[in-house]
C-alpha cells in the first residue's frame, strides 16, 4: 500500500497539475473523472486538507482487503492479475472463520465462480443417511480390531440437532487416533514438512483399508486407487481442511468426533473451487459454519458405508479439504470417490470443474 504525503511538498500546484495531466493523457486515462480526482487533489493542497494518495492496484487479496475503499473495479484488476489457485487460497487464508474479514470481502467473492454449477446433478442412494452414531462406533471397532473409546462422542450425539444438510450427524475416528492406529510419527495437522508426511501417510494407509473394507462387502466389485498418486510431495490438507479437523479434534474427549454432515448433495454439481467460497462464506440459522471435508473423513466414511457409492447414478464425492498436485498442475487438484461399472475408484480432478457427478463432502 503506497501513500503520499501532501506535508514537505512545495512543488508550484499549476506545475504539478500539468504534470499528472500529462501523465494521463499518455496512459490513455485522461477522461472526466481524473480530471475531476487531479483536481480535487489540487484544491486539498490549497484548502490545507490533510491528504493521501492510495495505490488502488493490489497484488494480493490481502492487500485489496487493506484498501480503505475497496471498489469492484479494483478487485477485478487483481483477480486478471492472480491465478485462480493463489486467489482461492488466499480468500480462504483470509476469511475462514473470520468474520469481520468475511463481511467486508464477502461482496467481492459472493459472486466467484457462482455459474459453476452442473444442471442435473447426480444424487446419492435414495434415503441414504449416516450409520448412527453406535452403529459407526462398532463399525469401525470392528474393522479397526480394536477397542476405542466413544463415551463422550455418543453422549454429544444425543444432543446434536438435525438440520438442513439432512444426511445425519457423521462419525469419525479422529485424526489423532488414526495416527496412533497406524503407527505414524509426526502431527499431520502441522503445515510442516513432517506434519504433512505424516498426513499424507495416513491417506495412503487408509485408503488401502477402505480398498479391502469395500471388495470385501462387495466380493463382486474392485477398487482403484493408486491413480491417486498419494505422496509427500503432492497430497496435503487445504488451510479449511487443517481448520476444519482442529475444530473436529477438540469437539470430544474420546477416540472419535462427531458433526452433521452432507456427503455431496448440498453442493452437487459444484465446481470444487465454487463449494470452497461458499463454505467460506455461509450461514444460516442452524449452522454458522461450514466445513470441507477431507479425503479421510470420506474414506472413512465409505470404509463403513460402502454402499454409498454402488452404482454409475449415485453422486460421486470430492474431497474439498484436501488439495493435490501435479507435475503440471500445483495442487490445482482435488481427490474424489466415484464408482464405474463395478469399480470404486479414488482419484484426483481439477477443481475448476463442475459436472453433474461431483459434489463436494461437508460438515457443520
Amino acid at each position: 500500500m503506497n501513500a503520499i504525503s501532501r506535508n514537505g511538498v512545495s512543488t508550484d500546484l499549476d506545475v504539478v497539475k500539468d504534470k499528472l495531466l500529462k501523465v494521463a493523457l499518455k496512459l490513455g486515462k485522461l477522461d472526466d473523472k481524473t480530471v475531476a480526482q487531479i483536481n480535487s487533489v489540487a484544491q486539498f493542497v490549497i484548502d490545507d486538507t490533510p491528504w493521501e494518495v492510495e495505490n488502488l492496484k493490489p497484488k494480493s487479496f490481502p492487500d485489496f482487503l487493506k484498501c480503505l475503499r475497496p471498489t469492484q473495479s479494483t478487485f477485478n484488476q487483481m483477480v486478471s492479475e492472480l491465478s485462480w489457485l493463489d486467489l482461492l487460497n488466499q480468500i480462504e487464508e483470509s476469511c475462514f472463520l473470520n468474520e469481520p474479514v468475511i463481511e467486508k470481502a464477502r461482496p467481492f467473492i459472493v459472486e466467484l465462480w457462482k455459474n459453476e454449477v452442473a444442471q442435473n446433478p447426480f444424487k446419492p442412494p435414495t434415503n441414504w443417511k449416516y450409520l448412527s452414531p453406535k452403529k459407526a462406533v462398532k463399525m469401525y471397532q470392528k474393522i479397526t480390531e480394536l477397542d476405542l473409546e466413544a463415551s463422550s462422542t455418543l453422549k454429544i450425539a444425543e444432543q446434536i440437532k438435525s438440520c438442513r444438510i439432512g444426511e445425519g450427524a457423521a462419525v469419525w475416528p479422529k485424526l489423532s487416533t488414526l495416527t496412533k492406529i497406524f503407527s505414524v510419527s509426526g502431527n499431520p495437522l502441522e503445515d510442516t514438512e513432517q506434519g504433512r508426511k505424516a498426513y499424507s501417510k495416513i491417506v495412503k494407509l487408509l485408503i488401502s483399508l477402505v480398498g479391502g473394507a469395500y471388495t470385501k462387502a462387495y466380493s463382486n466389485y474392485s477398487f482403484k486407487g493408486e491413480r491417486a498418486r498419494v505422496s509427500v510431495n503432492n497430497t496435503r490438507l487445504t488451510f479449511a481442511g487443517r481448520k476444519a479437523w482442529q475444530r473436529l479434534e477438540q469437539a470430544t474427549n474420546d477416540d472419535f468426533t462427531i458433526a452433521p454432515a452432507n456427503s455431496g448433495s448440498l453442493y452437487a454439481g459444484h465446481s470444487v473451487r465454487h463449494s470452497r467460497i461458499k463454505m467460506t462464506l455461509s450461514e444460516d440459522s442452524f449452522c454458522k459454519n461450514y466445513f470441507p471435508q477431507d479425503c479421510i473423513m470420506v474414506a472413512l466414511t465409505i470404509a463403513v458405508q460402502p454402499d454409498r457409492l454402488t452404482k454409475n447414478e449415485h453422486l460421486s464425492i470430492d474431497c474439498p479439504g484436501t488439495c493435490h498436485a501435479s507435475d503440471s498442475r500445483k495442487f490445482s487438484l482435488c481427490p474424489f470417490f466415484y464408482w464405474d461399472d463395478g469399480v470404486l475408484q479414488f482419484d484426483n480432478r481439477s477443481a475448476d470443474n463442475a459436472h453433474q457427478e461431483f459434489g463436494s463432502a461437508s460438515f457443520c
